[in-house]
Protein backbone atom coordinates (compact mmCIF):
# COMPACT_ATOMS: atom_id res chain seq x y z
CA UNK A 1 0.00 0.00 0.00
CA UNK A 2 1.62 3.11 -1.11
CA UNK A 3 2.20 5.74 2.05
CA UNK A 4 3.53 8.91 0.29
CA UNK A 5 3.90 10.30 -3.59
CA UNK A 6 6.81 12.81 -4.02
CA UNK A 7 6.84 14.71 -7.17
CA UNK A 8 9.89 16.77 -8.32
CA UNK A 9 8.86 19.15 -11.61
CA UNK A 10 11.58 20.68 -13.59
CA UNK A 11 12.58 20.36 -16.97
CA UNK A 12 13.57 17.08 -18.75
CA UNK A 13 17.56 16.73 -18.00
CA UNK A 14 17.79 13.47 -20.23
CA UNK A 15 18.75 13.35 -22.85
CA UNK A 16 20.50 16.43 -23.48
CA UNK A 17 18.08 19.01 -24.82
CA UNK A 18 19.66 20.72 -27.55
CA UNK A 19 18.57 23.78 -30.13
CA UNK A 20 20.39 25.36 -32.78
CA UNK A 21 19.26 28.42 -34.85
CA UNK A 22 20.67 30.92 -37.13
CA UNK A 23 21.95 34.47 -36.26
CA UNK A 24 20.17 37.24 -37.32
CA UNK A 25 16.70 35.67 -37.29
CA UNK A 26 14.10 36.03 -34.53
CA UNK A 27 13.47 32.23 -33.18
CA UNK A 28 11.42 30.74 -30.45
CA UNK A 29 11.93 26.91 -28.64
CA UNK A 30 9.80 24.27 -26.45
CA UNK A 31 11.45 22.47 -24.19
CA UNK A 32 10.26 19.68 -22.25
CA UNK A 33 10.10 18.79 -18.27
CA UNK A 34 7.46 17.81 -15.72
CA UNK A 35 4.88 19.78 -13.73
CA UNK A 36 5.61 23.00 -15.95
CA UNK A 37 3.50 26.07 -15.65
CA UNK A 38 2.73 28.98 -17.67
CA UNK A 39 4.55 31.35 -14.50
CA UNK A 40 8.20 29.65 -15.36
CA UNK A 41 11.65 31.34 -17.00
CA UNK A 42 13.98 30.46 -19.05
CA UNK A 43 17.07 32.91 -19.64
CA UNK A 44 20.13 31.99 -21.95
CA UNK A 45 23.56 32.16 -20.56
CA UNK A 46 27.38 31.88 -21.46
CA UNK A 47 28.42 28.42 -21.54
CA UNK A 48 30.60 29.60 -19.37
CA UNK A 49 28.51 30.37 -16.41
CA UNK A 50 26.31 28.34 -14.22
CA UNK A 51 22.45 28.76 -13.52
CA UNK A 52 23.11 28.59 -9.81
CA UNK A 53 25.61 31.66 -10.48
CA UNK A 54 24.67 34.97 -8.56
CA UNK A 55 22.54 33.59 -5.44
CA UNK A 56 21.31 31.31 -8.43
CA UNK A 57 20.22 34.71 -10.50
CA UNK A 58 23.30 34.53 -12.94
CA UNK A 59 24.52 37.05 -14.79
CA UNK A 60 26.17 36.10 -17.89
CA UNK A 61 23.60 36.29 -20.17
CA UNK A 62 24.07 39.74 -20.59
CA UNK A 63 24.77 40.71 -24.28
CA UNK A 64 28.78 40.94 -23.62
CA UNK A 65 28.45 37.63 -22.89
CA UNK A 66 25.89 36.01 -25.75
CA UNK A 67 24.56 38.46 -28.23
CA UNK A 68 21.40 38.06 -27.56
CA UNK A 69 18.59 40.01 -28.24
CA UNK A 70 14.80 39.41 -26.95
CA UNK A 71 11.13 41.40 -28.08
CA UNK A 72 12.27 41.35 -31.37
CA UNK A 73 11.51 42.21 -34.17
CA UNK A 74 9.15 44.99 -33.40
CA UNK A 75 11.77 46.57 -30.53
CA UNK A 76 14.85 44.42 -29.58
CA UNK A 77 16.49 44.82 -26.94
CA UNK A 78 20.24 43.65 -25.99
CA UNK A 79 19.77 41.92 -22.68
CA UNK A 80 21.71 43.39 -20.21
CA UNK A 81 23.64 42.68 -16.65
CA UNK A 82 20.78 41.80 -13.55
CA UNK A 83 20.60 45.34 -12.68
CA UNK A 84 19.13 46.50 -15.44
CA UNK A 85 16.40 46.74 -17.74
CA UNK A 86 16.42 43.62 -19.43
CA UNK A 87 17.73 40.56 -17.18
CA UNK A 88 16.96 38.14 -20.00
CA UNK A 89 13.85 36.30 -18.52
CA UNK A 90 11.76 34.58 -21.07
CA UNK A 91 7.95 34.12 -20.80
CA UNK A 92 6.54 30.79 -21.56
CA UNK A 93 3.51 29.08 -22.08
CA UNK A 94 1.93 25.82 -21.58
CA UNK A 95 -1.25 24.75 -23.12
CA UNK A 96 -4.56 25.21 -21.29
CA UNK A 97 -8.01 24.92 -21.81
CA UNK A 98 -8.15 28.66 -22.77
CA UNK A 99 -5.35 28.88 -25.08
CA UNK A 100 -4.79 25.25 -26.55
CA UNK A 101 -3.14 27.14 -29.70
CA UNK A 102 -1.90 29.95 -29.80
CA UNK A 103 0.61 32.51 -32.43
CA UNK A 104 4.56 32.44 -32.28
CA UNK A 105 3.96 35.56 -29.71
CA UNK A 106 1.18 33.52 -26.89
CA UNK A 107 -1.67 35.71 -28.82
CA UNK A 108 -4.62 34.48 -31.19
CA UNK A 109 -5.63 31.71 -28.12
CA UNK A 110 -8.40 29.21 -29.28
CA UNK A 111 -9.93 27.19 -26.89
CA UNK A 112 -10.20 24.03 -26.29
CA UNK A 113 -12.42 22.52 -23.24
CA UNK A 114 -13.53 19.60 -21.82
CA UNK A 115 -17.15 18.62 -22.34
CA UNK A 116 -17.28 14.88 -20.36
CA UNK A 117 -15.49 13.15 -18.09
CA UNK A 118 -16.17 9.26 -17.73
CA UNK A 119 -14.20 7.03 -15.60
CA UNK A 120 -14.18 3.63 -17.97
CA UNK A 121 -11.99 1.42 -16.07
CA UNK A 122 -10.53 0.85 -12.49
CA UNK A 123 -7.28 2.52 -13.73
CA UNK A 124 -8.25 5.08 -16.76
CA UNK A 125 -10.79 7.79 -16.98
CA UNK A 126 -11.62 9.19 -20.57
CA UNK A 127 -11.68 13.27 -21.75
CA UNK A 128 -13.57 14.49 -24.35
CA UNK A 129 -12.44 17.74 -25.94
CA UNK A 130 -14.16 20.31 -27.51
CA UNK A 131 -11.81 20.01 -30.67
CA UNK A 132 -8.71 17.52 -31.66
CA UNK A 133 -6.79 17.95 -28.50
CA UNK A 134 -3.28 16.97 -30.46
CA UNK A 135 -2.03 15.06 -26.97
CA UNK A 136 0.88 12.82 -27.81
CA UNK A 137 1.49 9.65 -25.49
CA UNK A 138 2.73 10.12 -22.61
CA UNK A 139 2.03 13.88 -22.26
CA UNK A 140 0.88 14.97 -18.27
CA UNK A 141 -1.97 17.13 -17.56
CA UNK A 142 -4.27 18.28 -14.44
CA UNK A 143 -7.45 19.19 -14.82
CA UNK A 144 -9.17 22.54 -12.99
CA UNK A 145 -12.59 24.41 -12.82
CA UNK A 146 -16.12 23.64 -13.94
CA UNK A 147 -15.83 20.34 -13.47
CA UNK A 148 -17.78 18.35 -10.65
CA UNK A 149 -19.14 15.08 -8.90
CA UNK A 150 -22.36 13.83 -10.53
CA UNK A 151 -25.42 15.64 -7.90
CA UNK A 152 -26.97 12.20 -8.64
CA UNK A 153 -24.65 10.14 -8.00
CA UNK A 154 -23.90 8.87 -3.87
CA UNK A 155 -20.18 7.54 -4.57
CA UNK A 156 -18.38 10.37 -6.18
CA UNK A 157 -16.72 12.47 -3.36
CA UNK A 158 -14.59 15.60 -2.78
CA UNK A 159 -11.47 13.19 -2.08
CA UNK A 160 -12.53 11.60 -5.54
CA UNK A 161 -12.99 14.78 -7.55
CA UNK A 162 -9.62 15.98 -6.43
CA UNK A 163 -7.74 13.00 -7.10
CA UNK A 164 -9.41 13.23 -11.05
CA UNK A 165 -8.47 16.70 -11.05
CA UNK A 166 -4.78 16.60 -9.82
CA UNK A 167 -4.64 19.29 -7.97
CA UNK A 168 -4.64 19.68 -4.45
CA UNK A 169 -4.78 22.89 -1.69
CA UNK A 170 -2.09 22.44 0.84
CA UNK A 171 -3.21 21.90 4.49
CA UNK A 172 -2.48 25.45 5.89
CA UNK A 173 -3.61 27.49 2.50
CA UNK A 174 -5.67 29.69 4.72
CA UNK A 175 -2.51 30.55 6.80
CA UNK A 176 0.54 30.21 4.78
CA UNK A 177 3.29 33.51 3.67
CA UNK A 178 0.93 35.04 1.04
CA UNK A 179 4.12 34.04 -1.29
CA UNK A 180 3.87 30.63 -0.38
CA UNK A 181 2.23 28.09 -2.68
CA UNK A 182 -1.25 27.14 -2.24
CA UNK A 183 -1.31 24.35 -4.29
CA UNK A 184 0.54 20.79 -5.36
CA UNK A 185 -0.23 19.03 -8.07
CA UNK A 186 0.18 15.49 -9.27
CA UNK A 187 -0.81 15.46 -13.16
CA UNK A 188 -2.11 12.37 -15.15
CA UNK A 189 -0.49 10.97 -18.44
CA UNK A 190 -2.43 10.93 -21.34
CA UNK A 191 -3.22 7.88 -23.70
CA UNK A 192 -4.52 9.10 -27.34
CA UNK A 193 -7.70 7.00 -28.32
CA UNK A 194 -7.41 5.93 -32.18
CA UNK A 195 -9.37 7.24 -34.54
CA UNK A 196 -10.49 9.78 -32.01
CA UNK A 197 -8.97 13.08 -31.98
CA UNK A 198 -11.38 14.84 -29.46
CA UNK A 199 -10.70 11.71 -27.05
CA UNK A 200 -7.88 10.93 -24.16
CA UNK A 201 -7.42 9.01 -21.64
CA UNK A 202 -5.85 9.57 -18.44
CA UNK A 203 -4.15 7.27 -15.92
CA UNK A 204 -6.27 7.73 -13.13
CA UNK A 205 -10.15 4.94 -12.42
CA UNK A 206 -12.13 3.04 -9.86
CA UNK A 207 -12.99 -0.34 -9.50
CA UNK A 208 -16.61 -1.03 -9.28
CA UNK A 209 -19.07 1.13 -8.10
CA UNK A 210 -17.43 3.95 -9.92
CA UNK A 211 -18.15 8.22 -9.24
CA UNK A 212 -19.75 9.80 -12.08
CA UNK A 213 -18.65 13.55 -13.16
CA UNK A 214 -19.96 16.31 -14.97
CA UNK A 215 -18.79 18.97 -16.91
CA UNK A 216 -20.76 22.25 -16.33
CA UNK A 217 -20.25 25.24 -18.26
CA UNK A 218 -19.88 28.49 -16.74
CA UNK A 219 -21.08 31.85 -18.32
CA UNK A 220 -23.91 30.33 -20.22
CA UNK A 221 -27.18 32.22 -20.79
CA UNK A 222 -30.54 30.46 -21.58
CA UNK A 223 -31.46 33.51 -24.32
CA UNK A 224 -28.34 33.27 -26.14
CA UNK A 225 -27.40 29.58 -27.60
CA UNK A 226 -24.30 31.60 -29.35
CA UNK A 227 -22.94 31.77 -25.55
CA UNK A 228 -21.55 28.69 -25.18
CA UNK A 229 -19.39 29.27 -21.75
CA UNK A 230 -16.58 28.12 -20.12
CA UNK A 231 -16.27 24.21 -20.06
CA UNK A 232 -14.06 21.51 -18.25
CA UNK A 233 -10.37 23.31 -17.74
CA UNK A 234 -6.97 21.83 -18.16
CA UNK A 235 -3.49 22.42 -18.21
CA UNK A 236 -0.94 20.77 -20.29
CA UNK A 237 2.41 20.13 -18.03
CA UNK A 238 4.78 18.54 -20.11
CA UNK A 239 6.10 21.60 -22.35
CA UNK A 240 6.81 24.91 -22.69
CA UNK A 241 7.04 27.34 -25.39
CA UNK A 242 9.07 30.56 -25.49
CA UNK A 243 8.01 33.97 -27.64
CA UNK A 244 9.55 34.25 -31.12
CA UNK A 245 11.20 37.08 -29.68
CA UNK A 246 15.27 36.18 -29.37
CA UNK A 247 17.92 37.04 -31.83
CA UNK A 248 21.77 36.20 -31.60
CA UNK A 249 24.00 38.61 -33.48
CA UNK A 250 27.07 36.29 -32.90
CA UNK A 251 27.47 32.72 -33.52
CA UNK A 252 28.21 31.22 -29.91
CA UNK A 253 28.11 27.21 -29.01
CA UNK A 254 26.63 25.91 -26.17
CA UNK A 255 24.73 28.16 -24.15
CA UNK A 256 23.21 27.27 -21.20
CA UNK A 257 19.46 27.69 -20.83
CA UNK A 258 18.59 27.93 -17.54
CA UNK A 259 15.27 27.19 -15.91
CA UNK A 260 13.52 29.17 -12.79
CA UNK A 261 9.98 27.98 -11.35
CA UNK A 262 7.15 29.96 -11.11
CA UNK A 263 4.01 30.24 -8.82
CA UNK A 264 0.64 32.67 -9.19
CA UNK A 265 1.33 33.60 -5.36
CA UNK A 266 4.69 35.38 -6.36
CA UNK A 267 5.23 35.89 -10.44
CA UNK A 268 7.87 38.26 -9.97
CA UNK A 269 10.15 35.94 -8.18
CA UNK A 270 13.31 34.61 -9.75
CA UNK A 271 15.84 31.46 -8.93
CA UNK A 272 17.33 29.44 -11.89
CA UNK A 273 17.51 26.01 -9.99
CA UNK A 274 18.29 23.96 -12.93
CA UNK A 275 20.01 23.92 -16.82
CA UNK A 276 17.48 22.95 -19.41
CA UNK A 277 19.99 21.82 -22.34
CA UNK A 278 22.25 24.04 -24.73
CA UNK A 279 21.18 26.42 -27.16
CA UNK A 280 23.88 27.45 -30.17
CA UNK A 281 23.65 30.23 -32.60
CA UNK A 282 25.59 29.27 -35.79
CA UNK A 283 26.20 31.69 -38.92
CA UNK A 284 24.17 30.15 -41.93
CA UNK A 285 25.35 28.13 -45.07
CA UNK A 286 25.98 31.35 -47.53
CA UNK A 287 23.62 30.71 -50.65
CA UNK A 288 25.80 28.68 -53.36
CA UNK A 289 25.60 30.17 -57.16
CA UNK A 290 22.67 33.04 -56.53
CA UNK A 291 21.87 35.06 -59.29
CA UNK A 292 18.93 37.52 -60.27
CA UNK A 293 17.40 37.52 -63.47
CA UNK A 294 15.43 40.50 -64.35
CA UNK A 295 12.08 40.48 -66.49
CA UNK A 296 12.64 44.07 -67.95
CA UNK A 297 15.72 46.64 -69.18
CA UNK A 298 13.33 49.71 -69.11
CA UNK A 299 13.91 52.07 -66.46
CA UNK A 300 12.32 53.17 -63.50
CA UNK A 301 9.70 50.86 -63.99
CA UNK A 302 8.87 48.08 -61.32
CA UNK A 303 9.01 44.25 -62.49
CA UNK A 304 9.67 40.67 -61.30
CA UNK A 305 12.23 39.24 -61.06
CA UNK A 306 14.09 35.82 -60.87
CA UNK A 307 16.14 34.66 -57.68
CA UNK A 308 17.85 31.69 -58.08
CA UNK A 309 20.25 29.65 -55.26
CA UNK A 310 20.85 26.71 -53.97
CA UNK A 311 21.01 25.89 -50.18
CA UNK A 312 22.97 22.62 -50.61
CA UNK A 313 26.60 21.59 -52.32
CA UNK A 314 24.79 18.46 -52.39
CA UNK A 315 21.70 16.00 -52.48
CA UNK A 316 23.11 14.37 -49.07
CA UNK A 317 23.10 17.69 -47.25
CA UNK A 318 19.65 18.30 -49.05
CA UNK A 319 18.29 15.63 -47.67
CA UNK A 320 18.02 17.08 -44.30
CA UNK A 321 14.92 19.03 -44.70
CA UNK A 322 13.09 16.17 -44.99
CA UNK A 323 13.96 16.10 -41.41
CA UNK A 324 13.44 19.67 -40.23
CA UNK A 325 10.78 19.94 -37.44
CA UNK A 326 8.81 22.82 -37.00
CA UNK A 327 9.05 25.79 -39.53
CA UNK A 328 12.34 27.18 -41.60
CA UNK A 329 13.60 30.07 -42.35
CA UNK A 330 14.80 31.75 -45.42
CA UNK A 331 16.55 35.19 -44.99
CA UNK A 332 17.71 37.36 -48.12
CA UNK A 333 20.66 39.51 -47.68
CA UNK A 334 21.32 41.80 -50.94
CA UNK A 335 24.70 42.79 -50.60
CA UNK A 336 24.45 45.27 -53.11
CA UNK A 337 21.36 47.22 -52.41
CA UNK A 338 21.76 50.81 -54.28
CA UNK A 339 22.05 48.86 -57.19
CA UNK A 340 18.49 47.29 -56.57
CA UNK A 341 15.45 48.99 -55.31
CA UNK A 342 13.29 46.58 -53.94
CA UNK A 343 9.39 46.81 -54.10
CA UNK A 344 7.17 45.49 -51.56
CA UNK A 345 4.22 43.89 -53.55
CA UNK A 346 1.36 41.19 -52.51
CA UNK A 347 0.36 37.79 -54.32
CA UNK A 348 -2.36 39.82 -56.42
CA UNK A 349 0.54 42.24 -58.06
Amino acid sequence: RMVAQVNIKGPRLLPVQRWTFSTMVAFRFSYMGFGLTEYDKLRIIDFSGKCSDDNFNPNRAAYEYTYISVNCPADCKRVTLTTGPVPGNLDTRVRTADCSTFNPNHGDCVRNDITEVNVVSASETELVFQQPHGFQDGDEITLGKNIFCDPTDDICSDEALGALKGVYDFEDINKKDFQAPSTYSTPHRITAVPGHPTRARISIGWPEPRPKFTVVFAGTDPNRPDIIGQGGLWTHHSMGITKEEIVGDQARANMKVCWSYGRPEAPGAIKYVEEVGLLTITDPAVMEGATISISTVKLNTAAPMILQFRTAASEQIGLKYDNAIDSLRLKIIFTHPLQLDIRRTDLDA
